[in-house]
């Protein structure tokens, strides 16, 4: 739930997340308008960088301060072998396995589901997987170099 006082926004990194997607989707028709193709397969780097940038704007920039002397935060659509050396989001499952967010994906309509990888316990990538987006939640994973910590919600300060 989103709440904001005197200049803090407290928001959680599952609002964030959506937030994002809903950004992607409402670029669509421009993007189709201007012939930039958005589409697993055929999206380039002009849909790369325009996604990045969403990315790093809405999500990133908004985790600064919860980001501050932690290691970097995994890029948006970007494939880690090891998740040992940087912060990440972690798609929350049923099992509890550590599983990062990597991006979007479309199984039925655009950005309808999640790529992520499942890691195993030295945070190394040990399988793909494509979940639904409906009813995620995503947390922070902070890395400090000495431990994981995992976080729901933050403030950003406006």
């Amino acid at each position: 739930m989103t709440t904001e006082t005197s200049g803090i926004w407290r928001s959680t990194i599952t609002e964030l997340i959506g937030i994002f997607r809903e950004s992607l989707e409402a670029l669509i028709p421009a993007m189709e308008k201007a012939r930039i193709p958005w589409r697993e397969g055929e999206a380039y780097d002009d849909w790369d960088e325009i996604a990045n940038t969403l990315f790093k704007s809405i999500v990133i920039n908004s985790l600064a301060e919860e980001l501050s002397g932690a290691l970097h935060l995994s890029e948006y659509d970007v494939h880690y072998e090891d998740y040992s050396k940087r912060s990440f989001l972690q798609v929350a499952t049923d099992s509890g396995d550590r599983t990062a967010f990597v991006k979007f994906a479309m199984v039925d309509r655009p950005f309808d589901s999640i790529y992520a990888v499942a890691l195993n316990d030295a945070l190394l990538r040990s399988k793909e997987l494509i979940l639904p987006s409906t009813h995620m939640k995503i947390q922070l994973c902070l890395n400090t170099g000495d431990k994981l910590v995992v976080k729901d919600d933050f403030r950003v300060m406006l």
